[in-house]
């Protein structure tokens, strides 16, 4: 028998509490409860992309990205390395990902991949490690490029090797 969904408070900047959409949005207070399997939609992601608070991570394999592109600013950590990369010192992270590490407190932190399914894989692995508050976008890539195609392709950076 599965177990219930983990619950937990993520604390929401002032500041970004417009971006919350359902979750909070026009609410007074300053925390928002989400499952373990949180899930952020398009619009919410480009908010707080817009609000430049978020630590967004791809979990595609590279030549994923080759192919298709990807969000701009988001860090590619494929699948199999999302253990390890969260396990690593803060040093290691940004020597290896050119960026900082998450600390586990953070409430910004977001995977995606294609459709949502390796960053639910993901989301579970961070959540055994102690990052509570990460969430994953659905629906992933493929619902981010083509919710943008026809009125901002500018949300689709090219990739080059």
């Amino acid at each position: 028998m599965k177990p219930p969904p983990v619950s937990f408070h993520i604390e929401v900047p002032s500041n970004m509490a417009h971006c919350c959409n359902s979750r909070g949005a026009g609410q007074s207070h300053s925390t928002t409860r989400f499952d373990s399997n949180s899930a952020i939609d398009v619009e919410e992601l480009d908010c707080i992309l817009n609000e430049e608070h978020v630590q967004l991570f791809d979990v595609r394999e590279p030549s994923e990205l080759l192919e298709t592109g990807k969000i701009p600013r988001s860090v590619n950590i494929p699948l199999d390395e999302v253990e390890e990369a969260f396990r690593m010192t803060p040093d290691k992270f940004l020597e290896k990902y050119k960026c900082h590490k998450p600390s586990k407190e953070d409430s910004d932190i977001v995977f995606h991949c294609r459709k949502g399914v390796r960053s639910l894989k993901a989301l579970k692995t961070v959540h055994q490690l102690g990052y509570t508050k990460a969430r994953h976008l659905l629906p992933g890539f493929a619902g981010w490029a083509d919710h943008w195609k026809d009125t901002n392709p500018t949300k689709v950076e090219k990739v080059s090797k």
